[in-house]
């Protein structure tokens, strides 16, 4: 009898020892991550301007690609200031747009406000969101901030399969889940777990990217005529969306480049379909913004590169700080043009 209760005693003492262990692993982890690479908690947007937004002044900490420590404005956002009323200049986007590898005020949402210091932008980029999210989030969008001039969807990939231009046309987008209570909610405000949360839900992010890479709606006679169908299609409508509210939508591409064997910038995207679009664009009064000639000015005179940091790859991953200017010059530009 006395051998069972101290064999009990044992395996519970082992148990406890395991727990606090694990717990003291997790709490350790969890401060290392807040110094190095904190993402933060996002909950869902019910305004639909963006599926998902960060809880209010979300902290965040990025080390990994770019350094920065920094909070969201009060909306969730990552702009100098939290007042969205009197919007001019709507920006919207994915993790670009959202752009935490620096500080706030060098994104291109806060160079807009000093390029163009009579225009009020506000920046709704957010993390995870890519084209069809935003054209999808569009009407809501302009419902909840009223812009008074234009709404900019910034990105770096236009070339949207026809599968998921129609889900953009009939309104079948899925929403990127987020949760706002329960168990999973409770678990990715601890930093450690978050981690693992991020890991797994960017590979299920990258593996569709790579099946939208795959869908190729281009036959031996090139890019199918439904694609450029439903792809006029969707630009209509959401160019009608925009003349409704009296306002303008505009599209800013920066496509991904690579430094070629002789030595200059080239874009590496498909031609033939971005003429595609900016044909589409131009018959339904939509601006679109091509930053390449831009990025290849700026590295012929500076050797700067729009894409990459130093502490990661120069000419691949987010946007960095000369991108941003880029992007926010070639807009301001655009914007300053279309009003003559």
């Amino acid at each position: 009898m006395n051998n069972r209760c101290w064999n009990t005693t044992i395996v519970i003492k082992g148990i406890a020892e395991w727990i606090i262990a694990g717990l003291i692993s997790l709490l350790i982890s969890s401060f290392f991550v807040l110094i190095y690479n904190y993402s933060g908690t996002h909950i869902i947007n019910l305004s639909g301007a963006t599926d998902y937004k960060w809880v209010a002044g979300q902290y965040k900490a990025q080390w990994a690609e770019g350094i920065n420590y920094m909070h969201m404005d009060e909306n969730g956002f990552n702009n100098l200031s939290s007042d969205d009323e009197n919007v001019d200049i709507l920006l919207m986007g994915g993790s670009h747009m959202e752009a935490i590898q620096f500080p706030t005020e060098y994104n291109a949402g806060s160079l807009l406000n000093e390029y163009l210091p009579d225009y009020r932008t506000y920046n709704i980029g957010m993390s995870g969101h890519q084209l069809i999210n935003c054209l999808d989030n569009l009407e809501a969008a302009v419902v909840e901030y009223s812009p008074n001039g234009y709404v900019v969807i910034e990105t770096d990939n236009i070339d949207i399969s026809e599968e998921d231009l129609v889900c953009v046309r009939d309104g079948l987008v899925p929403h990127i889940p987020s949760y706002d209570s329960g168990l999973l909610y409770q678990l990715q405000r601890v930093p450690a777990l978050k981690v693992v949360y991020k890991q797994l839900t960017d590979k299920l992010s990258i593996d569709r990217l790579m099946r939208m890479s795959d869908k190729t709606d281009v036959d031996t006679d090139g890019i199918s005529s439904s694609r450029i169908e439903v792809l006029k299609e969707v630009l209509n409508q959401k160019a009608a969306v925009c003349s409704d509210n009296n306002i303008r939508l505009v599209l800013c591409y920066m496509p991904h480049i690579y430094v070629g064997e002789d030595g200059k910038l080239e874009r590496d995207d498909d031609a033939e379909w971005t003429e595609t679009v900016r044909n589409a664009a131009d018959e339904y009064g939509i601006i679109m913004i091509d930053c390449f000639e831009a990025a290849k000015t700026e590295y012929e005179n500076t050797y700067a590169l729009p894409y990459g940091f130093n502490n990661s790859t120069m000419g691949s991953g987010h946007l960095n700080m000369v991108g941003h200017e880029i992007v926010a010059r070639e807009i301001a530009k655009a914007i300053e043009e279309d009003k003559g």
